[in-house]
């Protein structure tokens, strides 16, 4: 799989941005396509952040996600943890969101109003290319996304 797509240590803007929100997609696509209580993520090696957004991830999409550390003489599990994301603030935006999860930049003239919003500044990230400005899904936005998207999945099947 392209879980590690962009995440290089020779390129922190690709890493924090392409990299980590491709780890997140490419989970959520493995989660869905496979059936439910199949998966399972190890977050022991990688990056720092490729562990932390493992783990989230897993977290969110109600993954068992588990842990060993090198001295550890066994697999630690990390319960899921009793967090919800704003539905609403997803809801609204679906469009957006789901045309951000779709294209890794757009124009921000797409989704401005969802841009606009102060609630979703950490989801977002706005950076000018060439100069024109573009908005991308953040790692986090990816996961926000992700959580919502595999709630609806699940309770599809």
């Amino acid at each position: 799989m392209l879980f590690r797509s962009g995440l290089r240590d020779d390129d922190v803007v690709r890493f924090r941005g392409e990299g980590l929100r491709n780890l997140v997609r490419n989970l959520a696509q493995h989660v869905r396509k496979n059936p439910q209580g199949t998966t399972a993520i190890n977050a022991t090696g990688g990056y720092k952040a490729q562990i932390l957004f493992a783990g989230v991830a897993g977290q969110v999409m109600k993954v068992p996600v588990y842990y060993k550390h090198e001295s550890f003489g066994e697999i630690i599990a990390l319960p899921p943890l009793p967090v919800s994301f704003d539905m609403e603030l997803w809801l609204e935006n679906i469009e957006d969101f789901m045309h951000l999860a779709m294209h890794d930049m757009v124009p921000v003239t797409e989704v401005e109003q969802l841009v606009a919003r102060e609630e979703s500044a950490s989801l977002i990230d706005v950076q000018e290319i060439d100069g024109r400005e573009v908005a991308a899904l953040t790692p986090a936005g990816q996961i926000f996304h992700e959580g919502f998207v595999q709630r609806f999945h699940l309770s599809r099947n």
